[in-house]
């Protein structure tokens, strides 16, 4: 019988794998507030709340769903566990609901624990509408209601703030001596438009950038911060100036059965030496965009002037529109396509 409060919901990019590497790293930073800004399932929180790491938890998450089910085990988890247990285990009624528009907080609570409880992979999946599109999982006997992990749930969110904002805001009441844990969407290891592109939405390169920027200021402040993030080029050169500690960890979620298994990661920390960050300078931001572009099929060359950096390419990209417009860390860009191929 669990005695300790477990993740209520399986969420991608959850952590629970990598407890036995992360908890001996963020043990090491002073702790009164505990920020997680990107809280997912929170596996993270779960264990530090075990251990009464942290005397407050600040919890955000930009997804709405996902933060009316915290606030819902949180508010009133009987009313919760008693909608929850009136939910048939049928493909009709998984098929229905997944299609309808919930419109309170409990409602869209018990919908989003309902499907990922009986949904293919148990995982909260929507496309570009924002609609669930997991399939059904065809479970002979799916548990909809861990009424015991709920109640222990909702004594660990006690006293917990519960926000649902941009991660920057998230963290702006972060003081020194708080701890800041970013878990955000990973930089994909093989490169591809849908990162790169300069995009209103989504987690891109421009989100990264920013989030590194928020690192930054948050260390100014005397916040100590762990950050944990894919092993890429991109990674490592945004953050060469801290401490980089390389784990492994194992994704099972892939459509390919071979690219599942071990893959790099770096949990990345502000405290565990002084670091001084080199300056953004124009050559580091070469470097920084050659990480991102440089296994692109389109690539050719970066380079630099005293006006600013020029990308060579093989086409001239609708992607690359934005960086020209907006520059790259504050240097001016110049897309241009040669004709002959650099070797």
């Amino acid at each position: 019988m669990k005695t300790t409060a477990q993740p209520f919901v399986k969420w991608l990019g959850g952590k629970r794998q990598l407890l036995a590497q992360l908890l001996p790293i963020l043990g090491k930073a002073e702790c009164a507030t505990y920020y997680e800004p990107f809280v997912g399932g929170g596996a993270v929180f779960f264990a530090l709340a075990r251990q009464k790491a942290f005397t407050h938890a600040v919890l955000n998450d930009l997804n709405p769903d996902l933060h009316a089910a915290y606030s819902a085990i949180q508010g009133n988890v009987s009313a919760l566990v008693s909608t929850l247990k009136t939910f048939p285990v049928e493909r009709e009624f998984f098929d229905d609901l997944r299609l309808r528009t919930p419109s309170s907080t409990l409602e869209r609570a018990a919908r989003l624990m309902y499907l990922t409880r009986t949904s293919f992979n148990g995982l909260y999946r929507v496309n570009s509408k924002g609609q669930f599109n997991a399939p059904w999982g065809s479970y002979l006997n799916p548990r909809i209601c861990d009424e015991p992990n709920l109640n222990l749930v909702h004594e660990a969110l006690k006293g917990v703030t519960l926000k649902c904002e941009d991660f920057e805001q998230a963290v702006g009441n972060a003081q020194r001596g708080d701890l800041v844990y970013f878990d955000p969407p990973y930089v994909p290891l093989n490169p591809t438009s849908s990162f790169t592109a300069y995009t209103s939405n989504g987690f891109g390169v421009q989100e990264h950038l920013r989030l590194y920027k928020t690192f930054l200021e948050l260390t100014h402040k005397g916040v100590n911060v762990v950050l944990s993030n894919s092993d890429t080029p991109f990674v490592r050169s945004l953050y060469q100036d801290w401490t980089l500690n390389k784990v492994l960890a194992r994704r099972n979620v892939n459509s390919k059965g071979t690219l599942r298994g071990p893959v790099g990661e770096l949990i990345v920390t502000n405290f565990q030496e002084v670091c001084t960050p080199t300056p953004m300078t124009m050559q580091r931001g070469v470097e920084l965009l050659h990480s991102v572009y440089s296994r692109l099929p389109w690539f050719q060359a970066i380079g630099q002037t005293p006006e600013g950096i020029i990308l060579y390419v093989k086409k001239k990209l609708r992607v690359l529109q934005g960086l020209e417009a907006s520059g790259w860390l504050g240097f001016p860009v110049k897309v241009v396509k040669l004709e002959v191929e650099v070797v």
